[in-house]
């Protein structure tokens, strides 16, 4: 009997304890069973801001990571624009010439003046040229310079108009260029290398023994053996019909696009009844659309900027080994926790959750900063090379979905390992 008072009398230690230690665990793990999305929130800023030096350590490998892949977007974006706006004009235009093997003297290999006025007469054509070059040596006073002379139409600078800008006085209109006047255009080097200081406008040079009235004067593009050392004059003043094979080159301007193929079939059909040339007849006259070359050059560019936007991959891959290397430690030293909630019947999908969204905030928030530090790093360069700075919500969308899928991607290992911690043996080790 003694004994059993002894027993009744004896404290109840564990009972005691876990009463007493039920509230102290709710107060340090906070994510307990049933807890809202908000809660889980709550607990992942909570679990940054407290180890938030690391946190800023592996978010700067992302935002560095996010700021390399914007910046070289964004600067390939205006790279592209910068290298191949100056030839959206050819988009729409069509070459005419004689065939490979073709350019002799026989009259069904020949273009001719009233090849010009046909196909310019055809249908969803805006605007047509021959062009008819030669080298001369152009002088005024006694100041001579050679360049390149080159008789086109009065449509030609407009159908040109992305590469050759009036910068002083004009081009001539239709009536001068019916008439045979004998006016010129010339380009910003060869009025300097002419005239120096002084006006060129409605000056006379002399060109292959022909006087000319210079009416106008393009803007600088770009140096030597461009529109700026060229000397422009009305086809019909330079046109000789007893010399064979003068004109080399048609180019037609169409209205759009969608008007390429058609209007090149009815190029190709005026042109052999024009000339008397069977279908099908080899040589001939090739017609090609020099959308194919803008098309080239896009391609070139796409493949140079896809191989550096590659390299930039390579930087977003290395934050998110950061990532992935933190989630990890902070798998191994949130043991205790983790196992604390797992006993409390904290289910494994509410871990998981939490453990990916704190890799998912590190990845957004350093996304964020990335961003705006590589858009700011690529208008830097792009003023700094006088390339266009060109951004697009596509740069926004695509930073953002990156650092996306950077924290789901590389955060979601950790998160599945830590929900799949016994939690006996999680204690045990904590």
């Amino acid at each position: 009997m003694q004994i059993m008072r002894q027993v009744a009398k004896a404290p109840l230690n564990p009972p005691v304890r876990v009463v007493d230690s039920v509230p102290r665990v709710r107060d340090s793990v906070e994510n307990m069973p049933g807890a809202t999305f908000g809660g889980i929130f709550g607990n992942v800023l909570h679990a940054l801001w407290a180890h938030r030096q690391r946190s800023i350590l592996t978010m700067l490998g992302i935002i560095i990571g996010i700021a390399a892949f914007i910046s070289v977007v964004t600067l390939s974006q205006g790279a592209t624009d910068r290298v191949l706006s100056p030839y959206n004009f050819l988009a729409t235009i069509i070459t005419v010439s004689p065939a490979r093997g073709s350019v002799t003297t026989a009259n069904p290999y020949m273009l001719t003046s009233g090849d010009v006025q046909a196909l310019g007469k055809l249908s969803h054509v805006t605007g047509i040229s021959p062009i008819i070059g030669s080298s001369s040596t152009v002088i005024y006073g006694k100041q001579g310079w050679s360049t390149s002379v080159q008789g086109v139409s009065s449509t030609y600078q407009i159908m040109q108009s992305t590469q050759m800008t009036i910068g002083e006085g004009r081009w001539w209109d239709e009536g001068e260029e019916q008439s045979q006047r004998a006016v010129a255009v010339i380009g910003s080097g060869t009025a300097s290398s002419l005239f120096g200081t002084t006006d060129p406008i409605n000056q006379t040079i002399r060109v292959d023994k022909q006087l000319y009235r210079v009416i106008g004067v393009l803007e600088a593009t770009g140096g030597r053996g461009s529109a700026d050392d060229v000397v422009y004059v009305p086809y019909t003043r330079v046109l000789n019909p007893t010399i064979p094979n003068q004109i080399q080159t048609i180019i037609a301007q169409v209205d759009s696009t969608d008007s390429l193929d058609s209007v090149s079939m009815e190029m190709q059909v005026l042109l052999e009844q024009r000339h008397h040339i069977l279908p099908g007849t080899q040589g001939g006259f090739e017609i090609t659309q020099a959308i194919t070359e803008l098309q080239q050059g896009q391609q070139s560019l796409s493949i140079l900027s896809a191989l550096m936007i590659s390299i930039a991959t390579f930087s977003l891959v290395v934050g998110g080994v950061g990532i992935m290397n933190m989630m990890l430690v902070s798998v191994t030293e949130r043991t205790r926790e983790i196992g604390l909630r797992s006993a409390l019947g904290a289910q494994p999908i509410d871990i998981t959750l939490q453990f990916l969204l704190e890799a998912l905030m590190l990845s957004l928030i350093g996304g964020a900063f990335g961003v705006l530090f590589g858009l700011g790093l690529a208008f830097a360069i792009t003023s700094l090379v006088g390339f266009p700075f060109l951004v697009s919500i596509s740069s926004f969308a695509l930073g953002f979905g990156v650092a996306t899928a950077i924290g789901v991607g590389f955060g979601l290992y950790p998160a599945i390992r830590a929900s799949r911690l016994d939690p006996i043996v999680a204690l045990r080790s904590a």
